[in-house]
């Protein structure tokens, strides 16, 4: 059994059709958080540009990922740049205002002290970080997926700011994931949320995990967006 295309949500279909968690997120960036947002942004691992597009839709920057969406429209204010975080040139980007990693950073932390060095090069004042908290029935099925025997990457809060940043704010939110089937659930969970590389997989072990922890294809992921701002008053 391998999973069809009726079952393979794409990334886009993930964000914006079965989950709300993007939609949360640049609501609070909107309200509860705008106050920490100043340009120009960075969109580190910026996806389908939704939240920027949403959150920063004013401001001037950057949204970057290791490949662009094709886009039917752009935001004059919005730039995207294909390249990954390490390979971002500092004296072009130095300084940003703010940078945002919205589940991104489980890309970028196998190497906890380089992501340090990098982040201290480009200087940003504020840096915005979402990140699952993996707790309740959501984090049960995390740890009996990430247990099986394909390689699995699963997102868990890091300490990564260096040491001249201070957390100065935490907003913490649920969103859920609601699918037709829990094949469409298992393979969001495995390729979207756990990225995984193998391209052709039986999905079948899987949603039986998730059909004796859950009566419905749906989960509730609590996750906490973490503000930190450089400990001095001025932007240089």
């Amino acid at each position: 059994m391998t999973t069809t295309s009726t079952n393979t949500p794409s990334l886009g279909q993930f964000k914006n059709v079965y989950c709300n968690e993007n939609e949360i997120i640049s609501q609070a960036l909107n309200e509860e958080l705008s106050d920490y947002l100043e340009e120009p942004f960075m969109d580190i691992g910026a996806g389908i540009g939704d939240i920027s597009a949403a959150a920063f839709k004013h401001m001037t920057g950057y949204l970057v990922d290791i490949s662009t969406p094709k886009l039917n429209s752009t935001n004059e204010y919005h730039t995207w740049i294909e390249s990954d975080f390490f390979s971002l040139n500092e004296d072009i980007f130095k300084n940003p205002g703010t940078v945002l990693f919205s589940h991104s950073l489980q890309y970028l932390d196998d190497d906890i002290d380089r992501l340090k060095d990098k982040i201290q090069a480009l200087n940003p004042y504020t840096i915005i970080d979402v990140v699952n908290d993996n707790s309740g029935k959501f984090g049960v099925i995390i740890n009996q997926l990430i247990n099986s025997d394909i390689d699995l990457d699963a997102e868990t809060p890091i300490d990564y700011a260096p040491e001249n940043y201070e957390r100065v704010k935490e907003h913490k939110f649920s969103a859920t994931l609601s699918c037709d089937s829990f094949e469409q659930l298992a393979h969001i969970l495995i390729y979207h949320i756990l990225g995984c590389q193998q391209q052709t997989l039986d999905l079948h072990p899987y949603t039986q995990v998730l059909s004796k922890n859950t009566l419905h294809p749906e989960i509730e992921i609590a996750q906490t967006i973490r503000v930190y701002q450089r400990r001095t008053n001025m932007h240089a």
